[in-house]
């Protein structure tokens, strides 16, 4: 009888869906690219997260990667090695497409050169309304898979239209009742594109100007809403954006830089955060450097 309840035990701790915190960083990462566009956040679905996490799971135990075929969801699965803020850097590997991703076709030609888009389509699909995930774990590295409904990435539909968009972009939504589609399977993209792995730099591309831009200033709106995401989880008031502070920084970044060390700027009444990775992986490093600083909520108690 022992053996039988310590056998129970270990299947029901690895069937368990990423934790509260991890939850709403995934969460927060899917609804920054899609406020940045202006479309509703995605909610997230316990029973998704629970599929998902099973699918994880088989991955890690069976040492491999592919989709899992579940009907009726979309689906983005990656692959990286263990590391700090793996959770931003796995997400930031399917993010990153959207610098080949331009909204002036129905999917799949709403791309700009031959690279990879279908895993930030699935994040913004407009359609999409709830996401769930599941972190599965080998001896070295992460899975990350995230399933989706409504499924994404229709072939001969737009990723999302001016009628799908909000009014006030940057803010969390409610989402609208989702609208009833034909049944067509997605097409999800090869997995292995979302394997890390080196690869030769890619070629210049042209500038992608997207219909519509949300802001004048990308950087600074993705920036401010990822500092208010996690003011929001503890209940205090949004900060804005200050264009002289914005100056101060950009001054001693590029100070920093051409000096090659980090040091802080001890400028008198300002607080200062400084972040620094080198890598040469092309995730997302506003969300992957931005995680360095709020990975730490974790040894935080206010008491």
């Amino acid at each position: 009888m022992k053996k039988l309840l310590v056998i129970l035990s270990i299947l029901s701790i690895s069937l368990c869906v990423p934790d509260s915190a991890t939850t709403a960083e995934l969460l927060e990462l899917h609804n920054v690219e899609r406020r940045l566009i202006g479309l509703p956040d995605l909610s997230w679905s316990s029973e998704i997260a629970q599929s998902a996490q099973s699918w994880a799971n088989s991955l890690a135990a069976s040492n491999s990667f592919k989709h899992s075929g579940t009907k009726g969801v979309g689906e983005n699965i990656a692959k990286a090695s263990d590391r700090n803020n793996v959770i931003a850097f796995l997400v930031g590997m399917w993010s990153k497409e959207k610098k080949n991703f331009v909204n002036n076709k129905p999917y799949p030609d709403c791309r700009t050169g031959s690279g990879k888009i279908g895993h930030y389509t699935q994040m913004i699909w407009s359609k999409t309304t709830e996401v769930g995930c599941g972190v599965g774990d080998t001896k070295s590295s992460k899975i990350l898979v995230c399933q989706y409904k409504k499924s994404g990435n229709f072939i001969g539909s737009w990723v999302y239209t001016e009628a799908d968009l909000v009014k006030n972009p940057g803010q969390p939504q409610e989402p609208e009742e989702p609208i009833e589609e034909p049944v067509e399977e997605p097409t999800p993209e090869d997995p292995e594109e979302s394997i890390e792995k080196p690869s030769p730099e890619d070629p210049e591309l042209p500038p992608i100007d997207p219909t519509p831009v949300p802001t004048e200033n990308e950087f600074a709106h993705q920036l401010l809403t990822l500092h208010n995401a996690q003011r929001r989880e503890v209940g205090v008031p949004d900060l804005v954006w200050n264009t002289e502070l914005e100056d101060s920084a950009q001054d001693w970044a590029e100070y920093i830089a051409r000096r090659g060390r980090v040091t802080s700027s001890n400028q008198r009444d300002l607080g200062e955060n400084i972040a620094k990775e080198d890598t040469d992986y092309k995730a997302d490093m506003v969300e992957y450097t931005f995680n360095i600083w709020a990975s730490q909520k974790k040894y935080f108690t206010n008491r």
